[in-house]
């Protein structure tokens, strides 16, 4: 006689030895909405009550309730089944139940992700740190979602030891047991080379700007505060969403707002609220795209940036078919 709540909690628990902490949150939040639902529905107390209907119901409740694109719902919706599954094989609920549960298809344009930090306004970016915040933790987090694409997780995993800056080299960490983790656990630690000018800055950083603080693990942070030790992935975006805000770059604000009257441009922690600020994940897309651009094989940007090349194919690849056909010219016009 399992609960909604009840079911949600256990499913979380037991899939945290699985997947990284990133992923716990994202099922937690999706399926905060699904428990929210099965809580105002009289007739659905416990999870032997729901049937396919029940999962329709939902699927169109939690789209206009969210104001859902039809890429977030499917999201939402794959999450769903998976935990259904789940429901499945502990027997709270009925058996194939989650063939009910039904995601939109999507266009190949839907299922591809368009925002991305263009090597344009990366170099505007960093111009401004190098002249005028140079070795700054702004530059030394900007540098590395750029020139690296890293994930949020990745950077935030690295220690002073990890920085090899003579080998020009990060070495990358899964660490679960001492508060750190990578996005596909064991299978994403590598070693990832920098350039001779990202180096430098590390080690400017390193030497006269880095707080010199070490975290509850007795670790010591490459990136640090004075509050945690290591820094967290909510400073690292707050980093992305307020150097990417036009108004931020010198630039006019392109949704004729007043910079002066607008939370977004007065403080950095509202600045998400700035709809051209963009997130971490969009560097690491940027970051991806002017490699491909630029004719590294994707078998070589796989490796370096830990995703599938079918998945870079479908999610990160932002290149205008007229560049790749464009590049794909120049490979066949000596045959």
């Amino acid at each position: 006689m399992t609960r909604p709540r009840e079911a949600i909690s256990t499913y979380l628990d037991a899939r945290r030895s699985e997947v990284a902490e990133s992923t716990i949150t994202s099922h937690k939040s999706r399926l905060s909405q699904f428990r929210r639902w099965c809580e105002q529905q009289d007739d659905l107390e416990i999870m032997a009550d729901l049937s396919p209907l029940d999962l329709t119901q939902y699927r169109s409740w939690r789209r206009e309730d969210g104001d859902l694109s039809p890429a977030s719902e499917k999201t939402q919706m794959d999450t769903l089944r998976v935990f259904i599954r789940w429901c499945e094989k502990m027997q709270i609920v009925e058996e194939n139940l989650s063939n009910a549960v039904e995601s939109p298809t999507l266009s190949s344009d839907e299922n591809s992700r368009d925002e991305y930090v263009s090597e344009d306004e990366a170099e505007i970016i960093l111009d401004h740190l190098d002249r005028f915040e140079y070795a700054s933790q702004d530059h030394v987090v900007t540098t590395l979602l750029w020139t690296t694409g890293l994930r949020t997780c990745s950077i935030r995993s690295l220690d002073l030891g990890d920085v090899d800056i003579d080998e020009e080299l990060l070495e990358l960490r899964h660490r679960p047991d001492r508060g750190t983790t990578l996005k596909n656990q064991y299978a994403s630690e590598r070693m990832v080379a920098i350039k001779p000018t990202t180096a430098a800055i590390l080690e400017d950083y390193i030497e006269h700007t880095r707080v010199d603080q070490s975290d509850e693990f007795d670790r010591d942070p490459l990136i640090t505060t004075t509050v945690n030790g290591r820094v967290g992935s909510s400073v690292i975006r707050k980093h992305s969403y307020g150097l990417t805000r036009p108004c931020e770059q010198g630039l006019e604000c392109p949704h004729e707002r007043d910079p002066e009257s607008c939370d977004a441009a007065q403080n950095r922690s509202e600045a998400y609220g700035c709809p051209s600020s963009k997130s971490p994940h969009t560097w690491r897309r940027g970051h991806i795209t002017h490699l491909l651009s630029n004719d590294v094989p994707p078998e070589i940007v796989s490796g370096r940036a830990d995703v599938t090349p079918e998945v870079i194919e479908d999610h990160y690849d932002s290149r205008s078919l007229r560049t790749r056909v464009e590049q794909r010219r120049g490979y066949l016009d000596n045959i």
